[in-house]
């Protein structure tokens, strides 16, 4: 199967237009584009395209939780923006990352201090 044939499949599979804007992801859009007075629009037919990618990208492994920044550098960095808003919209709107959590800062310990151990036992309705 061809990679756009797939993305388009994958978004269509979870009930998105694969080319066309749900209404909240039109409202993002034009409010990031507030927020950049004197930068160029960001042309929806890239936006769409980097939008499948994103959702076929976490698709692929339904098990690890997609950053915002691996999705973005996924993409040529020319359409950073893009991918930005299309993880944004995605992941709010439980498209990507249900299911799954966030990897967990890791713990620095300080020297000498030790980790304590619980365990529950009988926690029953609790």
């Amino acid at each position: 199967v061809p990679e756009d044939r797939l993305e388009e499949d994958v978004a269509s599979a979870v009930g998105l237009d694969p080319w066309g804007l749900a209404e909240e992801e039109e409202a993002l859009l034009e409010d990031v584009e507030a927020q950049r007075p004197g930068q160029p629009r960001l042309g929806r037919p890239q936006y769409l395209k980097i939008r499948n990618f994103i959702l076929t990208l976490w698709r692929v492994n339904v098990r690890r939780h997609l950053t915002i920044e691996e999705a973005g550098k996924a993409v040529q960095p020319l359409y950073s923006k893009h991918a930005e808003v299309a993880w944004t919209y995605l992941h709010t709107y439980g498209y990507i990352n249900f299911g799954s959590a966030a990897a967990p800062a890791l713990q620095q310990q300080i020297e000498g201090e030790r980790a304590e151990t619980v365990i529950v036992i009988g926690a029953g309705l609790a």
